[in-house]
């Protein structure tokens, strides 16, 4: 069919099938080979924003020249679309919406229809995307070789040579140029514990004075909060400390809201336009947690009646303990599920509109509902690769501690409750880190139910789980930071003013609420060095387990691989290679960086 009739074809029929013309789209769509099929832009599927998704190849009229081309969707923008042929180098700019006038849904290729749905179809998008980067120095290869024989054959002289050459690499340039991700620094530092902790650029300070603003930042932050648990006057801003600082520390722990409710009421207040955008981010998440607490109400009742087990977690339970219950921020809403109802709960779920983003794989199914929406729903609460595995052995059959409150309807007792929330912050502190939100939430938990609690079973408990330092050292913290002035005392007798005391001090406040890659790092090191005898080879089995991990693992990192073959493992790690060395770009010094403070015996918990 002539693309002129293309158009018309579509506005007619909805849907066209034809063969390929040019070379553009190789090496998925060979030219006059393959059979491609078009369905009409206004029936195709888009985001929920009204947007075609990224990566979809798309037919579309280019505003040069008026001719109708195939090609990928390689960035979706506010306004307009960005787009390349998988052969091509040239990104070209500006396609709208109204530009688009189809997307392929499938494709035949020596006589198989192949759905874009299909898995090794999206493996294949997904690679080639990746691989964008690497095309222009693929082609000024490919042509400089190629020239290099018909120069060699006399079918060429070099003045022709390098003129071809030449006009490939000014091609190449041109797109890098237009192109801002190719051109950003792929080896950018992140930001130390500290500097990431605060916001603030510390290189003009050492390591002592780096460690000395964040406990003092840290320990008035924690002031300001305990002044809203126990309703009294909150502090002033020591002189050491700026409110930049104090501001981003809070919502680095996601304790912003709750702070809030202590600066409001200081005779010396912030600058007017950090307190106006702290204003605005508390009133945000108060509108957040609104929706949460009904949503977790609504998807209860809606599960328990259709028969389906509901063992409500974490912040979902403890957010009811609180005060005022705005002041416990939640990134997700937490509950236990059976693993044999997980199907059933996913047609629940995507009845209700959410996107199901994890499923089958890892210890929990992941759902979205735009704009914040995230709900986990644990099939296990520790998984089986866990790198504390005491934890995952004692939590392998959660179910057989929870208490039924109506026929399907479950809660653990006050005990197992508070044990998991124990077990849950040790894991991340172990691992990652953790940080002030973690202490308040014991601290809080206590007020309400210590009184409930059975010391002999909990002690009995924690000594199974290796967790009775721990559970000693973090409650006296809680205390200290947040009880009253009897409470405190009796904590500093537990926690006299040592370098220990500032060193977890230090920790709790650098990681943040959901901890640090560096951290993360060096516990992944720590423990690899139990397996081997010397630092060379710890850090060997640690690169090669970050560039070539197992089967399982990749299932879990790219749940869109989910029933790729096992023998595909090899292509999985090319893509991961690629992907990951440019996505996590500035990741990657880190790597280093941690292994280089292995060496030295410099790591955390070294």
């Amino acid at each position: 069919m002539n693309k002129t009739n293309i158009p018309q074809y579509l506005a007619e029929h909805g849907e066209l099938t034809y063969r390929i013309v040019g070379v553009s789209m190789n090496p998925l769509l060979r030219q006059e080979r393959d059979l491609i099929t078009l369905l009409r832009s206004d029936l195709a599927e888009k985001d929920e924003n009204g947007r075609f998704h990224n990566h979809e190849v798309v037919l579309y009229k280019r505003h040069s020249d008026g001719a109708y081309v195939l090609h990928r969707i390689v960035e979706v923008r506010e306004k307009d679309y960005v787009i390349l042929g998988d052969n091509c180098v040239k990104r070209e700019y500006g396609i709208t919406d109204e530009d688009i006038l189809g997307v392929m849904t499938s494709f035949v290729r020596d006589g198989k229809t192949i759905q874009v749905t299909d898995p090794l179809y999206k493996a294949y998008m997904e690679l080639w995307c990746a691989l964008e980067p690497f095309r222009g120095p693929a082609k000024l290869a490919h042509t400089g070789t190629r020239h290099v024989q018909k120069v060699a054959n006399g079918e060429e002289t070099p003045a022709e040579f390098a003129g071809k050459v030449g006009r490939t690499v000014g091609r190449m340039l041109l797109s890098a140029t237009e192109n801002s991700t190719f051109m950003r620094s792929s080896l950018r530092l992140l930001p130390e514990p500290v500097s990431k902790a605060l916001g603030l650029n510390q290189t003009n300070l050492t390591k002592e004075e780096q460690q000395q603003a964040l406990l003092a930042t840290g320990n008035y932050l924690v002031a300001l909060l305990r002044s809203v648990l126990l309703d009294i006057e909150p502090p002033e801003k020591p002189a050491n400390v700026s409110w930049s600082a104090v501001y981003t520390l809070a919502k680095r722990h996601t304790v912003d809201t709750m702070a809030y409710e202590a600066v409001r009421r200081l005779a010396n207040l912030p600058p007017a336009e950090l307190l106006n955008a702290w204003s605005h981010r508390k009133d945000a998440n108060v509108a957040k947690n609104l929706v949460q607490v009904s949503e977790r109400d609504k998807l209860v009742r809606l599960l328990t009646e259709d028969g389906i087990d509901v063992l409500p977690l974490k912040g979902s339970v403890l957010i009811d303990m609180y005060p005022n219950p705005s002041w416990r921020q939640m990134a997700d809403l937490d509950m236990l599920i059976r693993a044999d109802q997980n199907h059933k709960v996913r047609a629940h779920m995507e009845r209700l509109g959410y996107t199901t983003k994890i499923f089958d794989s890892g210890k929990d199914d992941c759902y979205d509902l735009p704009p914040f929406l995230h709900v986990e729903m644990h099939r296990q609460l520790v998984p089986e690769s866990s790198p504390l595995p005491g934890l995952s052995d004692y939590y392998v059959d959660p179910w057989r501690r929870a208490v039924a409150d109506t026929a399907h309807l479950y809660h653990f007792s006050w005990d197992d409750y508070y044990l998991f929330l124990l077990a849950h912050f040790y894991r991340h502190f172990q691992v990652g880190g953790s940080g002030i939100r973690n202490v308040m939430d014991i601290h809080v938990f206590l007020q309400n139910h210590k009184q409930d609690l059975h010391e002999e079973y909990l002690a009995a408990e924690l000594e199974k789980l290796h967790m009775t330092d721990f559970r000693t050292d973090m409650e006296a913290r809680a205390e200290r930071w947040f009880g009253t002035g009897a409470q405190q005392q009796n904590a500093e007798e537990q926690l006299p003013v040592n370098r220990h005391r500032e060193d977890i001090d230090y920790l709790l406040f650098s990681s943040g609420a959901y901890g640090l890659v560096s951290y993360s790092m060096d516990f992944a090191l720590n423990r690899q060095a139990k397996e081997h005898r010397n630092k060379l080879t710890t850090g060997l089995s640690y690169l090669q387990k970050i560039v070539f991990p197992n089967y399982d693992y990749m299932m879990l990192s790219y749940p869109w691989m989910t029933g790729a073959p096992r023998a595909s493992l090899p292509l999985l790690w090319v893509y991961r290679i690629v992907h990951r060395g440019w996505t996590s770009r500035t990741k990657i010094p880190h790597v280093f960086l941690a292994l280089k403070r292995f060496r030295r015996g410099e790591g955390r918990n070294q």
